[in-house]
């Protein structure tokens, strides 16, 4: 009995040695990762493997760094931090065509009318998200949603680069379109009409088309139950989100195909 826990002891500070590495540093992550694929059949949790595995990585990681076993070889990273983990639409048409044309004045302002990174006030960039921030709730969840994910939890505009921004504004206005074009009775006929400025809204409301999310409930509640089922199914998601999903442990805020990939790795 005291063996046993002395042995799960030891099985636990290499778990969490190895998870610290893949936090730590990303040649690590790789170094890991493809440990995991060569040796372990793509298991990428530490928990499910034996300590005397474990402590095989570290003793090669260790020796010889990311070369020792591979991870230096140029294999792009699955989910590069920079960038969101689903596939960008293709460029809008329609109505997506007329917001891009609108907020190109701001998308597009020159650098040198945003002065030093020291007047970082003036850049109209800085101002619109602050804007935003000022005079809609909603707005102010999306980018605080946006910097947590992309953007290392700072929520401040003016820490950002231009470019961060500019994704931002992108990314709401794409899905704004995306959610007018789902409206019943929308008429892309009426986009391609000059633009004569903001226009009052309809009267009433029009009935929206409610997008079938049956098959990503069925998702989020399969991974929902597998972790009440066990604690080391509860801890291999919270590890498959601590390191690929910047810790964001709701799986109502991933993709099909996020959902999907761990399904297909853990459950029974």
């Amino acid at each position: 009995g005291g063996r046993r826990k002395i042995v799960a002891m030891a099985k636990a500070e290499l778990v969490e040695r190895i998870k610290a590495l893949q936090r730590s540093d990303p040649q690590a992550k790789q170094a890991w990762w493809d440990y995991c694929d060569n040796n372990l059949s793509g298991k990428k949790d530490p928990n499910r493997h034996e300590d005397y595995t474990l402590q095989d990585f570290l003793t090669q990681y260790e020796s010889g760094g990311p070369s020792a076993i591979g991870a230096s070889r140029s294999v792009p990273p699955r989910y590069p931090s920079a960038q969101p983990v689903f596939s960008r639409p293709p460029r809008p048409t329609g109505l997506a065509a007329e917001v891009r044309n609108m907020m190109a004045p701001i998308m597009a302002a020159p650098a040198a009318m945003h002065g030093s990174m020291g007047s970082m006030q003036s850049n109209p960039l800085v101002e619109c998200v602050k804007t935003g921030q000022r005079s809609s709730h909603h707005w102010k969840n999306a980018w605080q949603a946006y910097c947590a994910l992309y953007g290392n939890a700072i929520n401040d505009p003016a820490k950002h680069e231009e470019s961060f921004t500019r994704s931002f504004l992108d990314y709401m206005g794409e899905v704004t379109v995306k959610c007018l074009e789902s409206q019943e009775g929308f008429d892309e006929e009426s986009t391609k009409r000059p633009f004569a400025g903001i226009v009052a809204a309809p009267a009433a409301k029009r009935p929206r088309v409610i997008q079938d999310q049956t098959g990503k409930a069925d998702l989020v509640d399969k991974i929902k139950a597998l972790q009440r089922s066990s604690p080391e199914l509860k801890e291999a998601w919270w590890t498959f989100c601590d390191t690929e999903l910047s810790g964001i442990k709701d799986p109502n805020r991933h993709s099909e195909d996020i959902l999907q990939q761990f399904l297909a790795e853990y459950a029974p």
